[in-house]
């Protein structure tokens, strides 16, 4: 019995333990909410920043400069693309090669095929014989 009793927690360290279970579990939704499919980094960013709020001692590990950061203008350019917000010129440069090619205002005129003609016209100005104008059918 006396070794069962020996490994009760005192009610200080109970609720040392139960204070730990609460951090872990903020943690532990933390790594599950990464993991999910359709999280982007601006929300991988927001998650950081509010661990280091709350956990300031994780703020070397997770802060936008952080070593394992391999390129910070990018992940800062490609947050606030995400966010809509305005990019310095080494954010830019960053996500540059990732940018659409610029394209005129006019569109170019193109003559339209035949199918083409078809699909724009709509199935209203289809014809409701099967087959030419005049009526024959093939």
């Amino acid at each position: 019995m006396e070794a069962v009793e020996e490994l009760i927690p005192t009610g200080a360290s109970h609720r040392k333990l139960i204070e730990l279970l609460q951090h872990m579990k903020k943690f532990d939704s933390v790594t599950k909410k990464l993991q999910c499919d359709g999280i982007d980094l601006a929300d991988v960013r927001l998650l950081f920043d509010s661990v280091i709020a709350d956990y300031p001692c994780m703020r070397e590990q997770l802060k936008p400069t952080a070593k394992i950061v391999h390129s910070p203008e990018f992940e800062a350019a490609a947050v606030k693309a995400i966010n809509g917000g305005a990019m310095s010129s080494a954010e830019k440069a960053a996500v540059k090669r990732f940018e659409e090619p610029k394209r005129g205002t006019k569109r170019e005129e193109r003559a339209e095929d035949y199918a083409s003609q078809i699909l724009r016209a709509g199935p209203s100005k289809r014809p409701k014989t099967g087959g030419r104008s005049d009526g024959t059918i093939y």
